[in-house]
C-alpha cells in the first residue's frame, strides 16, 4: 500500500480566537497589545502533535494559508521553531499594564483532540502568567443557533474570552480567497455567523470589499493579503497550523488525483494494474 499526504488549500484548522468585546480584565481582549503578547504564548509544534505531528501539519501565522488566493508568508510574532516564547508574552503583556497577567475564560470543545488542545493552550499561557480556567461544550455550540460561541450577548457579557474552533474552505481554486478571511473577520457581515469574537476593523471591510469586487484574480490576490497583514497587525486570533489529509491506497492504484473537497481521490481518474 502507499501513503499520500495531501494539502487542503487554505486550512486553519484549529486555531484560537479571541473575544474581543468580553469585559472581563478591565477589557484586556479589546487591547491590541495584550493581544499581540498572547500571539507568543502558543507552541505551534506542540499542538500539531495532537493532531498528528509534523508530517500532517504545518505550522500557520495568518489567516489565509498555503494554496490559496492571497496567500504570502506572514510572521509578524515570530518565535524560534513556531514554539513560542514565554518571557516576550510575559513582558509584552507588563508593558500593556497587566504585570500580574491576566484569567481567561476558555469555551473548548469537550470531544477529539480538543481536550487536549485546551491543556496545551492552558500550559503554554500559565508559562506567560495568565490563567485559563476551561469550560467544555458541544460542537452544537459553533452554529447559527444564537446559544453559547455565537450569542452577541454571550460576546458582550464575557461568558467566554478565548475559544478554539476551526476553518476549512467551502471551495478551493484560484478564486477562494473570499471562502476564508471574510467569513472569519469581516465584521460587517450578518451576526451570528462564523467571525466568532466579534472583530470588526473597517479597513478590514474596506478590503474585503474591494477584493470581491476586483476585476482580476492578481488583483484580488493583493488585496486579500493585504487584509491578512491588517488582521495579523490587529493579532484577531492565533493561527496554528495548516493541515494535510492523509489517504492510504493500494498499491495497484494509479494517477490518484486528490480532491480537496471530498477529501479522496477523483474515481473518474483512477486505473488499476493487474
Amino acid at each position: 500500500s502507499k501513503l499520500g499526504t495531501f494539502p487542503v488549500p487554505g486550512t486553519t484548522n484549529p486555531y484560537l480566537g479571541f473575544n474581543v468585546q468580553s469585559p472581563n480584565n478591565a477589557g484586556a481582549l479589546g487591547n491590541v497589545k495584550v493581544r499581540q503578547a498572547l500571539e507568543y504564548a502558543i507552541d505551534k509544534i506542540a499542538i500539531g502533535k495532537i493532531y498528528g505531528g509534523a508530517s500532517l501539519n504545518e505550522p500557520l501565522n495568518q489567516v489565509i494559508g498555503p494554496g490559496a488566493e492571497g496567500y504570502v508568508p506572514i510572521n509578524l510574532y515570530s518565535t524560534t521553531n513556531n514554539q513560542g516564547d514565554p518571557g516576550k508574552c510575559k513582558s509584552l503583556l507588563k508593558a500593556a499594564g497587566y504585570p500580574n497577567g491576566i484569567t481567561l475564560k476558555d469555551y473548548y470543545r469537550n470531544s477529539g483532540n480538543h481536550p487536549a488542545e485546551f491543556q496545551e493552550v492552558q500550559s503554554d499561557f500559565a508559562k506567560c502568567g495568565v490563567t485559563v480556567v476551561g469550560t467544555p461544550i458541544a460542537t452544537g455550540y459553533y452554529g447559527s443557533s444564537g446559544i453559547g460561541v455565537t450569542s452577541p450577548d454571550g460576546l458582550k457579557a464575557g461568558k467566554w474570552d478565548i475559544t478554539e474552533p476551526g476553518w476549512i474552505p467551502d471551495w478551493f481554486g484560484p478564486t477562494n480567497g473570499r471562502a476564508t478571511l471574510p467569513d472569519l473577520f469581516d465584521g460587517a457581515l450578518s451576526f451570528p455567523g462564523t467571525d466568532w469574537g466579534g472583530y470588526d476593523d473597517p479597513a478590514v471591510d474596506q478590503l474585503v470589499n474591494q477584493a470581491e469586487s476586483a476585476l482580476t484574480v492578481s488583483a484580488a490576490s493583493s488585496l486579500w493579503h493585504q487584509a491578512d497583514l491588517q488582521i495579523m497587525k490587529d493579532a484577531a486570533f492565533i493561527p496554528y497550523q495548516t493541515q494535510l489529509t492523509p489517504i492510504f491506497r493500494s498499491a495497484r492504484v494509479h494517477n490518484a488525483i486528490f480532491l480537496p473537497f471530498s477529501e479522496g481521490y477523483d474515481y473518474t481518474q483512477i486505473w488499476l494494474s493487474s
